[in-house]
Order: C-alpha cells, then sequence, then structure tokens
C-alpha cells in the first residue's frame, strides 16, 4: 500500500492546493521540451570536457544537471499535491528507482565484466569495484572521494564509474527533499501558510549548502561536518543548487508569465553566463565555490526563459535535435564515460580516441533507452511482484559482479605471478613513516624518521623526492647490517637543491624549486643537517623534472596543488644550457654546504625512466591477461636512456668529480647487457613509470651495504 503523507493532524495540509505553475501549462502535458534541450545542452558539455576537447569547463554541466533536477521534482510534486491533496511518498521513490536504477544497473554490470578483462588488479579493479559497490548503493560520491582523489587527479581518470558520483549526489537528494517539502507543509500548516513553510525549508536548506560550500573553499573547517560530506563529491555543498531549482519551481507560483522580452533577455544572459563558465573554468577554479554560483545562475535563467516559450532561446532548445539528445541524456550520460576510460586503456596517447569513444557511446546509449529506461518507466505490468523482481534483479546482479570482482582482484586472481605484481605495488617504509612531507624535519619529528637509532656506527642520512624515498628498504637493510644508525626526509617532487635559472619571458632568474613549493623543505632540511653528527648523506631527486615540460606540468602532487603551474611552464621552455648551468649551481651549492658541516656526500643517479616517450609505462595499468602472458614489462636500451636522461647524467658526474662528493649509480643492476629492463626473472623492479618497488629495493641491501662500507 503506498505510504501517503496524510497522518493524524495534517487534514490542513491535505486541503491545500498548488495552482498550476503558469497559465501556460494548464490543460496540456507537463513536459517541457525546453527543459529536455537544457539537458542535451548539459549532457553535450560533460561529454566535450570527458573527451579531452577544448571546453575546459565543461564540468559544470553536471551542476547544470543538478538545477533542474531540483526544479523538475520540486514542480511535480507540487503538481501532485495539487491534484490529490497529499503526496505519495513510496510512489516517489519507486518511480526514482524505476526511472534510473535499471538503467544504472546494466551500465554497472557492464562496466564491472570489462573491467575483469582490461583493467589492472593492483588496484584499478579494486576501485573499479568499489565504486560500482558505491553506485548502486547510493554512495558512489563518497567511495570515489576515499579511494580515487579528487576529480582532476590523475587516479580518477581511470575509474570507469567516476561519473556515477553525481548520480548518489542526485539519488541523496531524491531521499531527503520530499520529507523536507513534507516537514516544510506540516509547519506552514499550523500556522495557516503551508506554502511559506515549504519556502522556508528549502531556503534553509540551501543556505545551509551553500554556507558549506563556500566555507570548505576558502579552507575553513565545517564543524561536526565529516570530510566525505563536502569538497569536489560531497553532498553537503551540492544540495544548494538541487534547493535553487527547487526555488525557482516555487517562486513561478507567484510570478506572471514573463514577457516575450524579458524572457529572452534572461535567456540569453543565461547563456552567456554559461559560456563564462564552459570557457573560462578550468582545473584550477576552486569548485564548488563561489564560482558555481556562475552556472547555477546561468541554468536558472535558462529555466525562467522557459516559461515563455516563444522566445528565441527556448525555442532554440526545444529544437527537435535537442530534444531527442536531452531523452538519451541520462543513459548517455552513463554510457560515455566507460567508453572512453576503455579505448584510452587499450589505444593510450591516441588524441582522436576520446572523442571517437564519446561519439560510439551513442550505440549503447539508445539501445539502453528504448529497452531499458523507456520499458522500466512505462505503465505496463506494475504489479508489487514485478517491481520487487525488478528491485532484485537491478540490484543483486551488478552487487554480485562487484563482489566477485574483489574477492579474486584480493586474491590475486589465484595466481603466483599476478601476487608478485601485487607486492610491487607496496609503499616505501619512508612514505608509510611518514617521513615524506613538505614540511622539513625538526627535532621533534626526527624519531619518527629514524631506523636502528642506537647503532653506534656513522649515521647515515637520505634527503630528496620520492627517487630518494626508494631507496627506503635498502637503506634500512644496510644500515642494520652495519651497525650504523639511518635518518630519512623526503618531500615529493622536490630535490634537496635549488634551482633558479633564466626563463624566457622573464627578465629575472626564476627559483622553479621555489615555485614548485619545496624551499621550505629544502632549506629545513640543510639547515637541519647543519646540527647533525657527520655522516654520509645520500641525495637523490627526480631527473626529469626541471627538463621535460609535461613532467612539470603534469605533476598535480607538486604543482597543481601548491606550486605556480604557469612559472613552472616558463621553467621547463627555459633552454637546455640554461638548465644544465642551474643544475650544476644548486647541486654544487648543497653538496659545499654539506661537506662544510662534516657530511660525506653521495649523489645518486635517477634509475632509467619509463615515462618519456609518451605514454608512459606503467604497472598498474597492465590486465590480468598481460600478467598472466607475462607481457606486462618493457625494456629500453641504454642508448635511448641516455638520450633522456644523459644531460643530467652528465652534470651530476661532474659537480661530483669538481666537489669530491661520490655518486651511486645503479644503472648496471637495471640495465645489464646494455638493455634497460623492468623486471629480473619474478623481481618486478618498479613501482610505477620511475620508482623502484620495496621488492627490489629489499633486493639491493647486499648491494648498499658493499657500497656503504667502500666509503668507510
Amino acid at each position: 500500500m503506498t505510504l501517503r503523507v496524510l497522518l493524524a493532524g495534517w487534514s490542513k495540509v491535505t486541503e491545500t492546493k498548488v495552482a498550476p505553475a503558469t497559465k501556460q501549462h494548464a490543460g496540456r502535458s507537463d513536459r517541457r521540451s525546453d527543459i529536455q534541450g537544457l539537458r542535451a545542452l548539459a549532457v553535450l558539455v560533460v561529454i566535450a570536457f570527458h573527451a579531452n576537447l577544448p571546453l575546459p569547463g565543461g564540468y559544470v554541466g553536471v551542476d547544470v544537471f543538478f538545477v533542474i533536477s531540483g526544479f523538475v521534482i520540486t514542480a511535480m510534486l507540487l503538481r501532485e499535491k495539487q491534484r490529490t491533496g497529499r503526496v505519495g511518498l513510496t510512489e516517489f521513490y519507486v518511480r526514482r528507482f524505476r526511472r534510473l536504477t535499471p538503467a544504472l544497473a546494466v551500465m554497472v554490470s557492464a562496466t564491472v565484466v570489462v573491467s575483469a578483462f582490461l583493467m589492472s588488479p593492483l588496484g584499478s579493479q579494486q576501485i573499479t569495484a568499489s565504486t560500482a559497490l558505491g553506485a548502486m548503493l547510493l554512495f558512489a560520491n563518497i567511495a570515489i572521494a576515499r579511494s580515487t582523489g579528487g576529480y582532476f587527479d590523475a587516479a580518477a581518470s581511470t575509474n570507469p564509474l567516476l561519473h556515477t558520483w553525481s548520480l548518489s549526489v542526485e539519488e541523496q537528494f531524491y531521499l531527503i527533499f520530499p520529507v523536507l517539502l513534507i516537514t516544510g507543509w506540516l509547519w506552514g500548516a499550523r500556522v495557516g501558510r503551508p506554502r511559506v513553510g515549504v519556502l522556508v525549508a528549502v531556503l534553509a536548506l540551501g543556505t545551509v549548502s551553500l554556507t558549506i560550500a563556500l566555507a570548505a573553499s576558502i579552507g575553513l573547517t565545517v564543524p561536526l561536518m565529516p570530510d566525505a560530506l563536502i569538497g569536489f563529491y560531497g553532498p553537503a555543498g551540492r544540495v544548494w543548487e538541487f534547493a535553487a531549482g527547487a526555488l525557482l519551481a516555487l517562486a513561478v507560483l507567484r510570478l506572471k508569465t514573463p514577457t516575450r522580452s524579458i524572457a529572452l533577455g534572461a535567456g540569453a544572459l543565461g547563456l552567456v553566463l554559461l559560456a563564462i563558465a564552459l570557457f573560462g573554468f578550468s582545473e584550477t577554479t576552486d569548485f564548488p565555490g563561489p564560482a558555481t554560483l556562475i552556472p547555477v545562475f546561468a541554468t536558472l535563467l535558462l529555466l525562467y526563459a522557459g516559461q515563455a516559450p516563444q522566445n528565441p532561446v527556448t525555442r532554440l532548445l526545444a529544437t527537435r535535435p535537442m530534444v531527442a539528445v536531452g531523452d538519451i541524456s541520462y543513459s548517455w550520460y552513463l554510457w560515455h564515460w566507460p567508453l572512453i576510460v576503455f579505448a584510452l586503456l587499450l589505444w593510450p596517447g591516441n588524441m582522436f580516441v576520446a572523442p571517437a569513444a564519446a561519439v560510439l557511446s551513442l550505440l549503447p546509449a539508445i539501445a539502453s533507452y528504448r529497452w531499458v529506461e523507456q520499458r522500466f518507466r512505462s505503465n505496463a505490468n506494475r504489479t508489487r511482484r514485478n517491481f520487487v523482481t525488478l528491485v532484485a534483479a537491478s540490484l543483486i546482479v551488478p552487487l554480485t559482479l562487484a563482489g566477485a570482482l574483489t574477492i579474486a582482484a584480493n586474491n590475486h586472481f589465484w595466481s603466483p605471478r599476478v601476487a608478485m605484481m601485487q607486492d610491487s605495488q607496496a609503499m616505501h617504509a619512508g612514505i608509510t613513516a611518514g617521513c615524506m612531507s613538505f614540511a622539513p624535519i625538526t627535532s621533534s619529528t626526527e624519531d619518527n624518521c629514524k631506523w636502528n637509532a642506537d647503532a653506534p656506527g656513522t649515521p647515515i642520512y637520505l634527503i630528496g623526492d620520492s627517487i630518494a624515498d626508494h631507496y627506503s628498504e635498502a637503506l634500512i637493510g644496510a644500515s642494520v647490517q652495519l651497525d650504523r644508525p639511518l635518518s630519512m626526509t623526503t618531500a615529493a617532487g622536490c630535490p634537496s637543491y635549488r634551482i633558479v635559472l633564466q626563463t624566457p619571458d622573464s627578465s629575472d632568474p626564476v627559483d622553479a624549486t621555489e615555485k614548485a613549493g619545496c624551499a621550505p623543505y629544502i632549506d629545513g632540511t640543510l639547515a637541519w643537517l647543519d646540527k647533525q653528527s657527520p655522516g654520509l648523506v645520500i641525495m637523490g631527486a627526480n631527473d626529469l623534472s626541471w627538463w621535460a615540460p609535461s613532467d612539470v606540468v603534469e605533476s598535480r602532487d607538486m604543482t597543481g596543488a601548491i606550486g605556480d603551474l604557469v612559472a613552472l611552464e616558463s621553467v621547463s621552455a627555459s633552454s637546455v644550457e640554461e638548465k644544465k648551468l642551474a643544475l650544476d649551481a644548486g647541486l654544487t651549492s648543497t653538496v659545499d654546504r654539506l661537506m662544510s658541516a662534516g657530511h660525506e656526500v653521495v649523489i645518486a643517479q635517477s634509475p632509467p625512466s619509463y615515462r618519456f616517450p609518451s605514454p608512459s609505462w606503467v604497472p598498474g595499468a597492465c590486465s590480468v591477461a598481460a600478467i598472466l602472458s607475462d607481457s606486462c614489462g618493457t625494456s629500453s636500451s641504454v642508448a635511448d636512456m641516455d638520450r633522456l636522461q644523459g644531460v643530467t647524467r652528465g652534470v651530476v658526474e661532474e659537480v661530483a668529480a669538481e666537489s669530491g662528493a661520490t655518486v651511486l649509480d645503479l644503472r648496471d643492476y637495471f640495465c645489464p647487457d646494455g638493455m634497460c629492463v623492468t623486471a629480473h626473472g619474478n623481481l618486478e623492479l618498479y613501482l610505477d613509470d620511475i620508482h623502484m618497488s620495496v621488492p627490489a629495493s629489499k633486493a639491493l641491501v647486499p648491494w648498499f651495504v658493499e657500497f656503504i662500507s667502500s666509503r668507510e
């Protein structure tokens, strides 16, 4: 039996009638073609953004969807209240389930199955499975925030179910909003103003949500609010967008139908504001935040303009092609992203693959719309038994598949080879101990980053970026065998020396390390070492960061989070000779300072890198089939590696020769017989394209024992 909003004491509410939204809508279908056209516009810009087309703010299409949903759902509930005097919650949720879940279940099931064959068991499959579970149980946004990271992070681009975050936010809104409207009606009915009660409830919800979004965007802590509920994926900072649409639906009850000229002005302004967001926003825009007001207000204007449908903007949105795209917008949104992700896995680095996949995704989208969406939205066979069957099938199938993929991946697909590859993805000891930080080590934090602390031998110190950190296990083992204490402090993307150079577009030299946010780490680490007992300092760093533009620009952990991206792009464009001089000066300065403090200095050459040429090789992209067939690895000649790293290797050799430092070079280990490889038999050497794996680092303990002993 349908649950009704009709309880004792609610008689005043049920007697209240709600007028049609506008006179022009009375006596005809509630469907507005311009809204379908607006949905088409929203899905097109999102897909264009995901297809890497030049629409940097295309992600705001999701915000357009949110506003539309708030408007449409509120108007629908108001019409039901007008017709029947009540709102059927059960009927509402059943309609939402039929409308959204079967199509979602088909897409999720298909994506999980394909992921089992194409994606890697080194993390990608687990993330896909957890997102699938979240998508079907209405918390994909929370699952994604915890497993994938930020929306613009590299890990997000390989999650084929990333786009379901917005569906979970929408479904979370659907869960609470009808109850909120009922609460507002009840409260308002008690004072004889049910509409005012609804307005106050929606306005309060929107105000609180917008306040949370604005506070979070400037870094303020929101009291009593879990991190999972705020941020890009968080519903708490997104609900106000739905509320804005709901407020418009309530407002048009009182507003007169706009004249054609007013509607045209509103629609035109809406298009202009939307264009500003689409072409003016980018990955670096704080979002959600104040900027979100622009696409939200633009959508409100376009919806309001549609109240007078004869204006040119609304008529454009209501054209047959736009309506046709709007009709399939949900299914197209569902299918476009998995196909793009899978296509890029199969053909990485091809600029035409993502747009082609986006277009081809129309085929499953149309099929889904025709045989899933339309079938289960129809009134045919709407019995309780059929609905229970639909719920069971829609949930059990994708949840079972996601669970099976999780179990298989976590059990290495019952293959020693897969288990070995998964072991190569472990994080190094320095990272897990918290010794990789932009904040320099201090007397209060050094105990956490010291191993074999009571050993009587000469201390060993490890400094530099994440390339230095991957020596963690090798040095920990060596320090124990040699009975010497070991301390380490590293920072992602930060060498232990300054890089100051002349850039093409600046009259003054630019400190690249300062622009990357590394200056506090470098200065603090050297100051700390000035006060330590003389020992052996091993310094290592990625030798490509200041040379290859894409390495600088795409390293979002370094440049996107705290650095000056524009300045680093300029640095990367400097001449090779200028970079050589800067590297020489930086290395020499740090080596001289360390030696002046009584330390012996070792400069580590970077291991062979597989980051360039693009696309890079990473073991995390290897499918189960590739791993089982032993075709996951790669190789490169020493000559090719020298073309990539030869300049920086030469500078290191020159600085060491001039300063008296020692060079640590593992080239022979990685490149036996003139060929650089990613595995030695069953030993995987790499964690990713540039970092050594934990098993490889452990295997190097004897090598480091011999190397360090030879320095004594």
